[in-house]
């Protein structure tokens, strides 16, 4: 390790998906802000503990950073202001939050210009990143009955709920960037490693969502959730002319009741850019790495899936990984409101 390198404690549990989503969400925020040299990590140990690397910067100037980040997105002209009426006499929606409403028809050509406007005059390439980890309003999407399924090409790993009409961007984003930008700088390092614990977007419930899926209901830091949903940029969706769209590092799963899915992260033991932790990400071998039994009695079969999963996990090796964590996301309420939550997850070493 450098010893010219600073490594700051953070709050965290590696078991949790909400703490590797907040420990690479802030070193992408500090990345993005202009703090050079900037890696995270989690500690080799029976209890890992994630750990941001710095080379000259303080906990001051990071928390300062996170601060003027949640700023400017809160600031008038952002963004995150910016709404759409999806249909004649509706309530307006975030326009930058493809998991809404439906737009009529007639609205689309005009939905897709304000869109791209907003695109084109993004404040960083953050910002655009997490525009692509959100995904995609799918107009080409459609039901077996020929309706248009627009929330089809959003990213599995946004999972906020669309109770009353609400959107991830307006009802989730722009509320913590609120709450954020009023923190002083030593409250938000205070959060980032756990001194104290405040939901001030949640309102400190003990049914708080304010974790967006990430864990089960229950008060997080709010400091730490606006990094946490930065990591999406992590994420990128790729549109799909059939499935809508297709989202990196998860794992479908079927005949397994609520447990619909695997959410899969990379864990480094060394300091590690988050560049490489999105490419990662983003690699075939981290979702081949996944321990999932192969499916029917074929052996044939089962030994292809035997070598794929030895050539990935190699690949990771070679890529400087330990191993994956993965987490299984299950679904609960009803048909037409569910709701999905991330459980605890579990180490595959590679």
């Amino acid at each position: 390790m450098d010893a010219q390198r600073r490594d700051l404690m953070l709050r965290g549990d590696a078991n949790d998906l909400f703490s590797h989503m907040a420990l690479w969400g802030l070193v992408r925020i500090c990345t993005n802000e202009g703090i050079a040299g900037i890696r995270g990590y989690w500690t080799d140990e029976p209890e890992p503990k994630p750990v941001l690397s710095t080379i000259t910067s303080s906990p001051e100037e990071i928390a300062q950073k996170v601060k003027e980040h949640a700023s400017a997105r809160a600031a008038g002209g952002s963004w995150l202001h910016e709404v759409f009426v999806p249909r004649p006499g509706s309530n307006p929606v975030a326009l930058m939050a493809p998991r809404t409403a439906t737009p009529e028809l007639s609205e689309w050509n005009h939905l897709e210009d304000l869109s791209n406007a907003v695109r084109d005059n993004m404040p960083s390439d953050l910002d655009r990143e997490l525009i692509l980890g959100l995904g995609y309003r799918s107009w080409w999407a459609r039901e077996a009955n020929g309706d248009i399924r627009a929330d089809k090409g959003c990213s599995v790993w946004e999972m906020r709920t669309r109770n009353k009409g609400t959107d991830f961007v307006a009802d989730r984003l722009l509320p913590l960037a609120h709450d954020i930008s009023k923190w002083s700088v030593d409250k938000i390092w205070a959060g980032l490693t756990g001194k104290e614990v405040d939901d001030s977007t949640g309102g400190n419930k003990p049914t708080s969502r304010t974790a967006t899926g990430f864990r089960l209901p229950g008060p997080v830091d709010s400091a730490r959730a606006w990094c946490a949903l930065w990591a999406l940029s992590l994420f990128p969706v790729l549109p799909h002319p059939v499935e809508g769209g297709r989202s990196p590092a998860f794992v479908p799963l079927t005949g397994r009741g609520n447990i619909r899915r695997l959410l899969l992260f990379p864990v480094p033991t060394d300091p590690t850019s988050v560049e490489r932790i999105a490419m990662l990400a983003r690699s075939k071998a981290l979702v081949e790495a996944a321990t999932v039994p192969p499916t029917g009695p074929d052996p044939e079969s089962a030994l292809h899936r035997k070598l794929m999963l030895a050539s990935a996990q190699r690949w990771l090796r070679n890529h400087g990984l330990r191993g994956v964590m993965q987490f299984p996301v299950q679904i609960v309420g009803s048909t037409s409101a569910p709701e999905r939550q991330t459980l605890a997850g579990s180490f595959v070493a590679s």
